[in-house]
C-alpha cells in the first residue's frame, strides 16, 4: 500500500486527483488542507483529510512523516515574495519531514517555456512562468539535500469533470458554433486529470525515471479532439468554425503555410510603418516615376481594402486556450493511451450523493 500525501488538495485539480486516486487499489489517499473549510468539498465525498500547515515544521511532520509519495499542487496566494517564503518552506518541508526513501512530485506548468503563450503574443516567459520555474528549482535543491527522488511535471491546461477549462468547453458547445482556429486540427496542450493520475501511478509503481516532463495527453490531442470529447460529455452536438476561413478546394496543409505567409507579411508591414521607414519611403517616391508612383499608390489600397475585408470576415477563437502554441519536448514513457484511461471505470469519479455526514479527519504520523 503506498500512502499519497496531496498538497493543494482543495484546488481544483488537487481534489480531482484525490478522488481519482480514492478508487485506486494500493493506494492509500492523505488530502492536506489548512483548515476544515478548504477540506469540506473532500470530506462531503467520504474522502478522510488530514489539516495543518506543510510550512510549520512541526505540522509537517504529523501531516508528512508516514507518506511515501508526497503530491505537491499547492499555489500560496499572497504578496510575491510571501509567496517565495511559503513555496520555499513547502519544498524544503516536504523533502525533510516526508518518509524515509519518499518520492516528491512538484505539479509546475508549462508556462515555464517560452512558447506557452497566444500565438498573437511574442514568446517570452510570464511572470507565472518565472515563479514556477523559481520554484522548480527549489524543490530540486530541497530533494536533493535529502537525498530523495524527484519529479517536476509541466502541466498544460487540465481538463477533467471538475475543472474551469472543460466547464467553459462544454458551455461553449452547447451555446452555438465553436470558433476554433484550423477547424481543430492545430495540437493542443491539454492534459485530462486520469493522465495526471497515471503518471502518479507509474511513478508509485518506479516505472519512470526521477526528473522534468512535460505532461499533456498521450498521445497529444489536437483541438478537435479535446472538444468531441467534451461534446460527449455534455451531450451537445459539436459545430465548429474556422476563424480563417479556407478557399474553396485550397489543400488542407496550405492554412499553416498561409498563417505563416501573414505573420512574415504583417512583421515587414510593421517595420515599414515606423516613422522613419516611412519617411524614407515617402523621400524615395519623390525619384521614382509618375507611373511607378501610381502603381505604388494602387498596391497600397489593394493591400488596405484586402486588410479590411479579411478582417470582416474573421471571428474570434471562443477561448484563448485555442491559441496557444503547443509546448514541451521531454515526456513520460509508461502512460497509457488517455482515450483508454477515460474508458477505465476505475478512473471515473464516484457518484455525488447529499451527504450524511463529512468524514473524520485522518489521524497524524506517528
Amino acid at each position: 500500500m503506498t500512502r499519497v500525501a496531496v498538497l493543494g488538495a482543495n484546488g481544483q485539480v488537487g481534489a480531482e486527483v484525490c478522488l481519482l486516486l480514492s478508487g485506486q487499489p494500493d493506494v492509500d489517499v492523505v488530502p492536506i488542507s489548512r483548515n476544515k473549510t478548504g477540506s469540506a468539498y473532500l470530506r462531503s465525498r467520504g474522502i478522510r483529510c488530514r489539516h495543518g500547515r506543510v510550512t510549520d515544521a512541526v505540522d509537517a511532520a504529523l501531516l508528512l512523516g508516514d507518506c511515501d509519495l508526497v503530491l505537491n499542487f499547492a499555489r500560496p496566494v499572497s504578496r510575491p515574495n510571501d509567496m517565495r517564503a511559503a513555496n520555499r518552506a513547502l519544498a524544503a518541508n516536504m523533502a525533510a519531514f516526508s518518509a524515509p526513501g519518499a518520492r516528491l512530485v512538484y505539479f509546475s506548468s508549462l508556462s515555464a517555456h517560452r512558447e506557452f503563450r497566444p500565438m498573437t503574443q511574442p514568446a517570452s516567459v510570464t511572470a507565472y512562468g518565472w515563479e514556477k520555474r523559481s520554484v522548480e528549482k527549489i524543490v530540486r535543491r530541497e530533494a536533493s539535500r535529502n537525498g530523495k527522488d524527484h519529479w517536476i511535471l509541466r502541466l498544460g491546461h487540465v481538463a477533467g469533470e471538475l475543472q474551469a477549462i472543460s466547464g467553459e468547453l462544454r458551455r461553449l458547445i452547447r451555446s452555438g458554433e465553436v470558433v476554433v482556429p484550423w477547424s481543430g486540427d492545430y495540437p493542443s496542450n491539454v492534459v485530462h486529470t486520469v493522465t495526471i493520475v497515471d503518471a502518479v501511478l507509474a511513478i508509485a509503481a518506479g516505472r519512470e525515471r526521477a526528473g522534468t516532463y512535460d505532461l499533456v495527453c498521450s498521445p497529444a490531442w489536437n483541438w478537435r479532439a479535446v472538444l468531441e470529447r467534451e461534446a460527449a460529455q455534455s451531450g451537445a452536438t459539436l459545430r465548429l468554425e474556422d476563424p480563417d476561413p479556407q478557399p474553396a478546394g485550397a489543400p488542407a496543409g496550405g492554412r499553416f503555410r498561409r498563417r505563416w505567409i501573414a505573420r512574415a507579411r504583417a512583421f515587414a508591414t510593421g517595420l515599414l510603418a515606423t516613422p522613419r521607414s516611412r519617411e524614407l519611403g515617402l523621400i524615395a517616391l519623390n525619384y521614382l516615376s509618375a507611373e511607378a508612383n501610381l502603381r505604388a499608390q494602387s498596391a497600397h489600397f489593394r493591400r488596405r481594402a484586402g486588410a479590411d475585408i479579411a478582417r470582416l470576415a474573421q471571428r474570434a477563437p471562443s477561448a484563448e486556450a485555442f491559441q496557444f502554441a503547443p509546448a514541451g519536448s521531454r515526456y513520460l514513457r509508461s502512460l497509457r493511451a488517455t482515450a483508454d484511461l477515460l474508458a477505465d471505470p476505475s478512473l471515473r469519479l464516484p457518484p455525488t450523493e447529499a451527504p450524511r455526514s463529512f468524514a473524520a479527519d485522518l489521524p497524524p504520523a506517528r
